[in-house]
């Protein structure tokens, strides 16, 4: 029983070590056809990329558009309390917006440059694929000569012909394919002559004696022509130049950016260009993250800013916030008013958010709702303008009483002077008036209308206070 074990264990070791290489593309790559297809995959797993980058950015947006119009529509606690979330998730937002904006600049050039290195894979298998035959001799007399003693060439192959491997596992390994560490080999094939120095090779053309054309080890038939004659060895004429780069420079391919003239100069420098670019790529979407979970706490609670905003909107400091100062007090006052978990983050927080009221006029409906029907910026901006009407309308209406009480008390100092004029000596009212000694006369009391007015202000200024801590 435990040899059995021991021989499962062995085989899935080997099974794993067989797939770990088929996540190289280098490995994988072992001609120029089978390079197309992986050049191909890897652009379209990056560019794959791209949408849901975007669509998690995009999802964030109804939920800012709720908290700018809680935000923007009183002074309550709750439209307090939506400042910070609302700043730390655009924040967050415009970050993501910013990288994947690059991203997508990135992505799309070195997609474009790997379907072009992809395209030349037919046209090199295609190249190679040219032979030239091996059944033509002939008499090397140029009267004799007609076409089958000329040199012929095989039939192209074109098309499936030219490509026909397939690689069934692409779409499950295109995902490996992209990851830094298996990217940092990578093969390229160009073409080549088939050289013809050193031991004899093919196709060579050479003379034939005793009824065959011998070079090297090719041995071809000569029609039974005896004597001096042309015999053709046949052979490839160009053959695929299989290139290997490393990044070997502490990670890199390259030491130091490739120039344009370089590129087109030096067939390495250019592959190893593209090479590092594409693992330049790999590597920026590894590291990025496009996740940010706005109804967490966990995703605002330790970001200082956040923490400056709290202070600022619910936090009573009279001074600007330093972390060192009162971050614990605002870290217990986040979890006081926010929650400490997702849970408590929703029932303090987005539940009562959700429901606060939005006018129809606003919604575009035929009665009254609440945030929660709010998912874009136009219906956000509608909001926005009816609380800024409604503020305005208070203001002059506050406006108003207030000169309405000006003049009221206008009157009564007037009034109140009036009679203390005519009052005699010893009949001054003190409450309202006070004896003149000099001019023997009975004049208003400075301040006496007001009294109540300069006492009320400071008690409302601390019930304000109150409310909004409380």
């Amino acid at each position: 029983m435990a040899k059995v074990t021991q021989w499962h264990l062995l085989l899935a070791f080997i099974l794993a070590v067989a797939k770990a290489d088929d996540k190289k593309t280098a490995d994988v790559a072992t001609d120029a056809c089978k390079l197309a297809r992986v050049l191909q995959s890897i652009a379209t797993q990056l560019e794959g990329k791209l949408q849901p980058a975007a669509a998690t950015i995009s999802g964030k947006l109804p939920l800012m558009a709720r908290l700018i119009a809680a935000a923007g529509q009183g002074s309550a606690e709750i439209n307090l309390l939506a400042a910070p979330i609302l700043l730390k998730l655009t924040t967050a937002v415009t970050t993501a917006e910013s990288k994947l904006k690059a991203l997508t600049t990135k992505t799309t050039e070195i997609a474009a440059k790997l379907r072009v290195e992809a395209v030349k894979a037919p046209a090199i298998t295609e190249a190679v694929s040219v032979q030239v035959k091996t059944t033509d001799t002939g008499d090397t007399n140029a009267g004799t000569l007609d076409q089958k003693y000329n040199i012929q060439f095989t039939a192209l192959k074109t098309g499936k012909l030219a490509c026909p491997q397939e690689l069934p596992q692409a779409a499950q390994n295109a995902d490996n394919w992209i990851h830094p560490e298996n990217l940092k080999t990578m093969v390229f094939y160009r073409l080549k002559i088939n050289a013809q120095t050193g031991q004899a090779r093919l196709p060579t053309l050479g003379k034939g004696a005793g009824g065959a054309c011998t070079n090297g080890a090719a041995s071809v038939a000569n029609g039974g022509i005896t004597g001096t004659n042309l015999c053709i060895a046949g052979g490839p004429l160009l053959v695929a130049d299989k290139r290997t780069h490393a990044a070997a420079h502490n990670g890199n391919y390259i030491a130091q950016p490739v120039t344009y003239m370089e590129r087109e100069a030096h067939p390495d420098k250019n592959e190893q260009a593209l090479a590092q670019e594409s693992l330049g790529v790999a590597t920026e979407w590894q590291g990025a993250s496009f996740k940010f979970d706005a109804l967490e706490i966990s995703s605002y609670n330790t970001d200082e800013a956040f923490k400056a905003a709290v202070a600022t909107a619910v936090g009573n400091i009279k001074e600007p916030y330093d972390s060192a100062k009162h971050g614990e007090i605002i870290s217990r006052l986040i979890s006081n008013k926010y929650g400490d978990r997702k849970e408590t983050f929703k029932n303090k927080f987005w539940d009562p958010l959700s429901k606060l009221p939005v006018p129809k006029i606003a919604l575009g409906t035929d009665s009254d709702g609440t945030v929660a029907q709010i998912s874009d910026t136009a219906t956000t901006a509608k909001v926005l303008l009816h609380a800024a009407k409604q503020r305005q309308s208070k203001t002059e209406k506050r406006a108003a009483n207030a000169a309405g009480k000006n003049r009221r008390r206008e009157r009564r100092d007037k009034a109140t002077a009036a009679e203390c004029k005519t009052t005699e000596e010893g009949k001054c009212d003190e409450e309202k008036c006070t004896w003149n000694k000099d001019k023997k006369e009975c004049k208003v009391k400075k301040g006496a209308e007001v009294i109540c007015y300069v006492m009320n202000t400071p008690l409302l200024l601390a019930f304000l206070l109150l409310k909004i801590t409380f």
